[in-house]
C-alpha cells in the first residue's frame, strides 16, 4: 500500500506531510520513497543488569538493553529494515559481560528468526579479490572461490616459504620463516629448547606442589651460556623458546614470594626445583651430544682427579690412590681397608645397636598421625611418664615439620607408662 500526497495550500498540506512521515514504518504501510520490512528485536541479559555497553547492529541501527528487567526477561524493540537490500545483523562486544547477552531478530512477515551474526535480505555474493578478472566491488559477501584469473596470482618471492612458481602476479600472500628457523619450524643452528619457569610451594593440604607465575609475583630468573657467561635470551616472562647451540647452560632464579621455591620445566618435562624456598636455585642444562661434559666430573676432594672446575658431580669417575672410607671402628660402616677418612661414618641411635635392636629394655616406637591436613598435628606434643616413679622418660615428636606420620623409637624397661598429648 502507498500514500499519495496531493498538493494543497496552507497548514493543511503541512499536516498531511507530517502525518505521512510519522506512519511511514508502521505495519505494511510504507512511504512512497522508503521500503520497510518490520522485524522484532529481543535483547536478553541472563544476569538482569542490562547489556553493560554491548550492542546489536541491525541494518545500520544500534540497539542495546537500557532497562534492567529480571534475568532472562528480554527487552523488545520494533525495527524496520529493507530486505530488498543486504542487511547485516552484528553483535558488538564493546562493553562487559558479553557472555550474559543473547538476542534474536525475527522477520515478522516470514517468521524467520536469527540469533547469531548473519546477513539477510538480498545480498550479493561474489569475488572480492581485486586481482581477479571478475572482481566485484559491490559484493556484500566475499566468496573468493568464485574468482576467475587469466594470470595466476600467488607469492612470487623465491625466498618465501609459500613461493609459487606458477604465479604470474604477486598477491601479497608471501610468508617467511622466523629468524633462526626454516619454513618447517626447525632451528637453522642448534636445538629448539623450551623452558617454563614458576614459583612452587608444597601444600600440606593437597600433598603436592602448587605453582604460580614466577615473574608475575616479583620473581626473576636468568639463562646463560656457562662457558661464556653471556645471556642467551629474554627472561622477562615465564617462557623461553629458542635455538640453543650445543653446550652447557646455567639456569638460575628466585621466587618473589616468601616460602616459595624457584622451579622450571625443560621441553615440557617434569618440574625441577634446584634450590630451597626463598633462596636462589641454580641448575645446569646440557644441550647437544657434548653438552655439559666439559664441566662434569669428580667432585670428591679426596680423589686424585678432583677438580673445582666441575660444577656437575659424577663421582663414579673418581680415582683414588688411597681408599677412602670410615676409619672409626665404633661406627656401623667401619671400613678396615680405608686409608683416609671421608667423613662417611654412621653411628646407631642412642640405646640401639647398628641393627636397630635395643641395647637394654624393650623397643617401644611411638607413632603420631595427622589424618586430614598433613600439618604436624597442629603442633601437638607428647610426654611419656613412668607411672611407678613419675619420671618423664620421653617427649616429642622429634619431627616438628609438616608431617602426616611421625615415629620416634625408644627402648624402655618393662613397666607402665602414661602418655599425655597436648596441642
Amino acid at each position: 500500500m502507498s500514500l499519495k500526497i496531493t498538493k494543497n495550500s496552507g497548514s493543511f498540506f503541512g499536516l498531511i506531510l507530517s502525518l505521512c512521515l510519522s506512519i511511514s514504518f508502521i505495519g505494511n504501510v510504507q512511504a512512497q520513497d522508503n521500503a520497510c520490512d518490520s522485524v522484532t528485536i529481543v535483547l536478553t541479559d541472563s544476569y538482569g543488569d542490562g547489556w553493560n555497553g554491548n550492542s546489536l547492529t541491525v541494518g545500520g541501527n544500534d540497539y542495546t538493553q537500557v532497562l534492567e528487567p529480571d534475568a532472562d526477561e528480554g527487552e523488545t524493540f520494533a525495527g524496520c529494515v529493507d530486505l530488498a537490500t543486504c542487511v547485516s545483523l552484528t553483535y558488538n562486544a564493546t562493553g562487559f559481560y558479553s557472555n550474559e547477552n543473547s538476542w534474536s531478530v525475527t522477520v515478522n512477515a516470514t517468521g524467520e528468526t536469527y540469533s547469531s551474526d548473519a546477513t539477510i535480505g538480498s545480498c550479493v555474493t561474489a569475488c572480492t579479490d581485486e586481482l581477479a578478472d571478475n572482481y566485484n566491488s559491490a559484493a556484500d559477501i566475499s566468496d573468493n572461490s568464485l574468482c576467475e584469473y587469466s594470470v595466476v596470482p600467488g607469492c612470487t618471492d623465491m625466498t618465501a616459504c609459500n613461493y609459487n612458481a606458477d604465479a604470474g602476479q604477486d598477491d601479497g600472500s608471501c610468508t617467511y620463516a622466523d629468524v633462526g628457523f626454516d619454513c618447517d619450524g626447525n632451528c637453522l643452528e642448534g636445538t629448539l629448547t623450551t623452558i617454563n619457569v614458576e614459583e612452587a610451594y608444597f601444600s600440606s593440604w593437597s600433598g603436592s606442589f602448587v605453582t604460580y607465575t614466577l615473574t608475575g609475583y616479583g620473581g626473576s630468573w636468568s639463562l646463560t651460556d656457562y662457558s661464556t657467561g653471556l645471556s642467551v635470551g629474554s627472561t622477562s616472562t615465564d617462557d623461553f623458546s629458542g635455538c640453543l647451540t650445543d653446550g652447557c647452560y646455567e639456569i638460575s632464579g628466585i621466587s618473589g614470594s616468601t616460602n616459595y621455591s624457584f622451579a622450571y620445566t625443560l621441553n615440557g618435562g617434569d618440574m625441577v626445583i634446584p634450590g630451597n624456598a626463598s633462596e636462589t636455585g641454580t641448575d645446569f642444562i646440557s644441550i647437544g651430544e657434548s653438552g655439559c661434559a666439559a664441566f662434569t666430573g669428580c667432585t670428591d676432594t679426596l680423589a686424585d682427579n678432583y677438580s673445582d672446575l666441575y660444577v656437575i658431580s659424577d663421582n663414579s669417575t673418581c680415582e683414588f690412590s688411597v681408599t677412602p672410607g670410615c676409619m672409626d671402628m665404633a661406627a656401623c660402616n667401619y671400613n678396615a681397608e680405608a686409608g683416609q677418612d671421608d667423613g662417611s661414618c654412621e653411628f646407631p641411635a642412642e640405646g640401639f645397636d647398628c641393627d636397630g635392636n635395643c641395647l637394654e629394655g624393650v623397643s617401644a616406637p611411638f607413632d603420631m598421625e595427622s589424618l586430614y591436613y598433613s600439618d604436624g598435628f597442629y603442633g601437638a606434643t607428647y610426654t611419656i611418664t613412668n607411672t611407678s616413679d613419675g619420671e618423664v622418660v620421653a617427649t616429642g615428636p622429634s619431627n616438628t615439620g609438616y608431617w602426616t606420620y611421625s615415629t620416634d623409637d625408644y627402648c624402655m624397661p618393662a613397666g607402665c607408662y602414661e602418655v599425655s598429648v597436648t596441642s
